[in-house]
Order: C-alpha cells, then sequence, then structure tokens
C-alpha cells in the first residue's frame, strides 16, 4: 500500500474522472445519492489514512 500515490489531488481527479465516466455511461443514475456519499466518505478516508503514514 505504500506505493500508492499520497498526494490527494491524484486522488480527487481520479474521483472527478470515474464520476465523469459514470455520468456519460448513465451508471450514476442507478445510483442512489447515498450510495456516492457513501463512495466519496470511504475514499476521503482512505486519503486521511495515506496521508498520516
Amino acid at each position: 500500500m505504500k506505493k500508492l500515490n499520497k498526494n490527494p489531488w491524484v486522488w480527487a481527479m481520479a474521483v472527478v474522472v470515474l464520476g465523469y465516466i459514470f455520468m456519460e455511461k448513465g451508471i450514476m443514475e442507478q445510483f442512489p445519492i447515498y450510495v456516492s456519499a457513501l463512495i466519496v466518505a470511504k475514499l476521503i478516508e482512505i486519503i486521511n489514512k495515506l496521508n498520516k503514514d
């Protein structure tokens, strides 16, 4: 896990790109808002853990 990029901006860009791809494919319409919120919360948690190392 140490090899993962610890820069939060890289993670943020990945989230934006994935979100854009999901919207383009219409996948987002099938996901409730709270599921998206849970995913974002989990990502933030991961980023915080990486930054503490």
